[in-house]
């Protein structure tokens, strides 16, 4: 669904927010990219999650509230091409409804993210995705109704009631998916299937981020760290080759060893994307997984094909970095040492935000200001913690509050 636009600040925040990942990754301390333990990191490296809601308590009361307005959507059933009003008055409804259900959700999942193996969170994060699916259930008649109203009406409803122009791309990709929406009793049944969807990526960040046994390995100079998703990165580019070696044969011998357990998520995953692309009526995945925005396969097939032209400039650089090593035969636990010996750059994870916002100085007061604010009021979670979710991302999905960015 389509959400009112309520400001430019996080919109531009998005737009230096990746950059903002990989720098900081960079400029994280050895001694607290080192600590594992959550409550022994300092607050402020940690984002603030009341933000979104007080208390988990403040959460329920508001999901309870908002599970309970679901049922005013089923009054718009068989009126949206009675009038612009009624058109419009629908979809505001659900445009708020949605963004609530975000809300939920993002605390909810972002608080499960913090620590995996809290069960709290991820049993709030289950609730969130059953409230989910009764929602898209119950709004499942929307779609094919607006594709039964004449679009020269939806023109002239779009003319007749200027609010309803914020919907304005939404109901024109309605149209423009014609061909992939179905019948309303087509529209509920892909909407509770909802409910099993997640189940491949709920399955594999638990086992990935809570449940996983990380070995360790002791390096040459007799410290002992553990092989986590971090901890990998961090020493897969030691300069000693042999520690390179070992962390790296350490590392994925552990993931070899549940390479069935790993097939199996896969192959979950693989069949919901082909029960949706089935159901949707499209003619590969590919497509499937691409059309929500828009954009021809042609894009993407186009990208492999000239990745492909320029592999000969990737090799060159192959070769160039196993004759600055020095090695007989370049291996993959060669492609992240250091090329130029005696340089060992570290910084702050403080020094890192000024370094990011002397960058951002030509863009302006107000773009410094905005990612002043993410630095102070604790929108990022910066370091690796036991239980917590891998990788890092930037989330805008609670779109009246603010992004929060996860780091490790």
């Amino acid at each position: 669904m389509y959400y009112k636009n309520q400001g430019d600040d996080m919109n531009t925040f998005f737009k230096w927010a990746i950059p903002v990942v990989g720098i900081a990754l960079a400029a994280s301390t050895q001694s607290n990219a080192q600590e594992r333990d959550r409550t022994k990191i300092p607050e402020k490296y940690k984002w603030n999650l009341a933000d979104l809601y007080p208390t988990d308590n403040d959460w329920r009361n508001a999901k309870d509230t908002l599970k309970a307005s679901l049922t005013k959507i089923s009054q718009y059933t068989g009126t949206l091409g009675a009038s612009a009003e009624q058109l419009y008055q629908c979809l505001d409804l659900v445009s708020q409804i949605s963004k609530e259900l975000e809300r939920l959700y993002s605390y909810a999942s972002m608080g499960l993210d913090q620590d995996t193996r809290v069960q709290t969170y991820l049993g709030m994060q289950q609730e969130m995705t059953q409230i989910f699916a009764e929602f898209s259930a119950r709004a499942s008649f929307i779609e094919p109704e607006i594709l039964r109203i004449e679009p020269a009406t939806i023109e002239q409803f779009l003319k007749q009631k200027s609010e309803l122009g914020v919907y304005k791309h939404y109901l024109y990709d309605i149209l423009r998916r014609k061909a992939h929406t179905g019948t309303e009793g087509e529209e509920r049944i892909i909407a509770e299937a909802g409910l099993m969807a997640d189940a491949p990526e709920t399955i594999y960040s638990i086992f990935a981020n809570a449940d996983f046994p990380y070995p360790d390995v002791t390096l040459s100079d007799g410290s002992t760290v553990k092989l986590d998703n971090s901890g990998y990165t961090i020493h897969r580019a030691s300069p000693n080759r042999a520690d390179r070696q070992k962390v790296f044969e350490t590392f994925f011998g552990k993931l070899d060893e549940f390479h069935r357990t790993y097939g199996t998520q896969l192959n979950a995953q693989v069949k919901k994307d082909l029960f949706y692309k089935n159901a949707r009526k499209y003619s590969s995945c590919l497509e499937s997984a691409l059309d929500a925005n828009n954009i021809p396969p042609q894009v993407y097939q186009t990208l492999i094909e000239n990745v492909d032209k320029n592999l000969p400039t990737f090799h060159r650089y192959l070769k160039l970095r196993q004759r600055m090593l020095g090695v007989d035969q370049l291996h993959y636990y060669d492609l992240y040492a250091p090329l130029v010996k005696d340089v060992d750059l570290k910084y702050s994870y403080e020094e890192g935000q000024k370094l990011i916002l002397d960058a951002l100085k030509p863009l302006g007061k107000h773009y410094l200001e905005v990612a002043q604010k993410a630095f102070n009021e604790r929108w990022i979670d910066v370091y690796p913690t036991e239980g917590k979710r891998s990788g890092a991302y930037s989330n805008g999905s609670a779109y009246d509050v603010h992004p929060y960015i996860l780091l490790n």
